[in-house]
């Protein structure tokens, strides 16, 4: 499926087929490999007594090293349901594979029910599996929940799974986690337009406990009917069930489609960050911390959200885009840890699709992913669907950075040089921390201008000219007189440019990011400079009185690529 020694470790999920496993391909390092043939060799479907298996899923999970994959089968004459698991018997999955045949079928109130749309996650000691339980003959029984001690997959010897049924829930999605000392498997289901449920798996693995909870959140309006595509070709994205569910820095993050308003029929994606207070074990209820919605365009939808966080709390949700001029683009949007609650940035289109379907219904994207690369546990990894040239689905698959200060690395500044002004007291050493030590120096009289100060400093980095993703300066400065303006050096025009100008103000962070080509601030040995002025101008013809200007810190910020 995908070569040995790949440096990243998540695949996709996978779509939904008919009788046929569907032809998808799994992002893994840059390498990409249709995995139909794996999955019919990994399955050997012919040996079972049904043909329909559907419902594929697969992931890597960071914790155990090993990969996952699960697919149904179900036969209606002889009642059957079945849960296909298969385990890698290491880290690389060319190799064997040991193989579950789980039952999943139930009986309730004298009836049977089989399983479908299922969710499956792991945590240190379980692994999960949910499903919608429909009848045989009609009815619904609520979601299964199936849990196997994960120990007894990874031996590949025979393996017990234990069964609840919880009649009052639909569509439970299982959070994945990379967090190595989870002792307990969250999902989360959309319950209402104004409630969530969570489900907890707490207790031994020898006997685990489902528990279940309510949060409430802001109301929503569900969404009803297809979504608008060009020339007729409308999309079917389900419905305002629960699609995506992670755990991750403490958070449950989940996500799914809702209508914009009452009054507004066109999709939006709503996502949550949930706190689980210790729950359920700790006495106290999950909150929410914040929620959201991405919402496009005029005219269009945005539907099948997933959701993930990497290390650093940046949020990413990946969506279709829709109108009925845009016949399927993947977009991201994604926030950082210290936006507003509940902010998200506009979307950004990853990719477009490069056919167009014909006109009426099609079945849409039911397993969009996103997952974090464990190598760096920054990087975004996201699974999505697109319109191929011959008018079928086809898969989109990349990876996006979403970069913030607090991912840096930081450079400290060598000793000033003073170009205006008189030197009053400090070092280089007062402009590394924010402290009581300050770098001051007292303005100077310049006809024409005002009272000015205006000093330098170089960083010696560890980037290259075609190396960095982000640049930065933290800057503390005061007193509260005058305005102050920042410059770095551009060693393409041999020039400095300003990238800050605004009122001094005093002890207050200000964090001053570079755009454009950041390749023009970067000298070839990793040399960076910058230069900080300020100024109180002459007013009315009257030459203000001299200040010291001091700064607290000014430190320069990197991400390599």
């Amino acid at each position: 499926m995908v070569p040995a020694g790949s440096r990243y470790g998540s695949w996709g999920e996978l779509r939904r087929g008919s009788c046929e496993f569907i032809d998808r391909v799994l992002p893994k390092g840059g390498w990409v490999q249709d995995v139909r043939a794996g999955l019919r060799n990994v399955f050997e479907a012919g040996r079972y007594v049904s043909t329909f298996l559907f419902d594929p899923k697969c992931f890597y999970d960071s914790v155990s090293g090993r990969f996952f994959v699960l697919c149904e089968e179900e036969d209606d004459a002889s009642t059957l349901s079945k849960l296909l698991v298969a385990v890698s018997d290491d880290g690389d999955p060319n190799g064997n594979w040991f193989e579950y045949r789980i039952e999943a079928k139930a009986t309730v109130g004298g009836a049977d029910f089989w399983l479908d749309y299922p969710g499956f996650a792991c945590n240190k000691d379980w692994v999960l599996m949910t499903g919608n339980m429909f009848g045989f003959k009609g009815g619904f029984a609520g979601t299964q929940f199936l849990v196997v001690p994960k120990a007894q997959l990874l031996a590949g010897g025979s393996a017990t799974a234990t069964s609840f049924i919880d009649s009052d829930s639909f569509t439970d999605q299982t959070a994945r986690t990379s967090d190595p000392t989870l002792d307990r498997i969250f999902t989360v289901s959309t319950y209402s337009s104004t409630q969530l449920k969570v489900h907890a798996i707490t207790g031994t693995t020898s006997a685990p406990k489902l528990n279940s909870t309510f949060l409430s959140i802001p109301g929503f309006s569900y969404t009803g009917g297809p979504v608008v595509g060009p020339n007729g070709a409308d999309l079917d994205p389900f419905d305002s069930r629960m699609h995506t569910v992670a755990y991750r820095n403490g958070s449950l993050l989940a996500a799914h489609s809702v209508q914009i308003s009452s009054s507004d029929i066109r999709h939006a994606a709503r996502w949550y960050e949930i706190d689980p207070q210790g729950w359920p074990t700790s006495g106290t209820s999950p909150i929410l911390k914040q929620t959201g919605q991405v919402v496009g365009g005029a005219g269009q939808y945005m539907t099948m959200p997933a959701i993930n966080m990497n290390k650093f709390g940046a949020i990413s949700v990946l969506t279709t885009r829709t109108s009925s001029s845009i016949q399927a683009d993947v977009v991201v949007s994604s926030r950082i840890k210290t936006d507003a609650v509940g902010a998200m940035g506009p979307p950004l289109q990853l990719s477009q699709s490069a056919g167009n379907y014909g006109a009426g219904g099609h079945r849409w994207g039911d397993y969009f992913a996103v997952t974090v690369d464990p190598t760096d546990d920054l990087t975004f990894w996201g699974v999505g669907e697109t319109i191929g040239t011959n008018s079928d689905w086809t898969t989109w698959f990349g990876s996006w950075k979403v970069k913030s200060a607090d991912q840096a690395m930081i450079f400290n500044a060598s000793l000033p040089t003073i170009l205006q002004g008189k030197y009053g007291a400090g070092s280089a050493t007062s402009l590394k921390v924010v402290d009581a030590n300050t770098y001051n120096v007292k303005t100077v009289p310049v006809t024409g201008m005002g009272q000015t100060q205006t000093w330098e400093t170089t960083f010696t980095t560890t980037l290259n000219k075609t190396g960095a993703d982000y640049l930065a300066a933290r800057f503390v400065s005061g007193p509260k007189l005058g305005t102050e303006f920042v410059f770095v050096y551009n060693w393409t025009t041999n020039a400095y440019e300003t990238v800050m100008t605004k009122p001094i103000t005093s002890g207050n962070v200000e964090l001053v990011e570079l755009s454009g080509n950041l390749a023009r601030f970067i000298k070839s040995d990793g040399t960076v400079k910058v230069a900080v002025r300020a100024l109180q101008p002459v007013r009315n013809g009257t030459m203000p009185s001299a200040f010291v200007f001091k700064t607290d810190q000014l430190v320069f910020l990197g991400i390599a690529k």
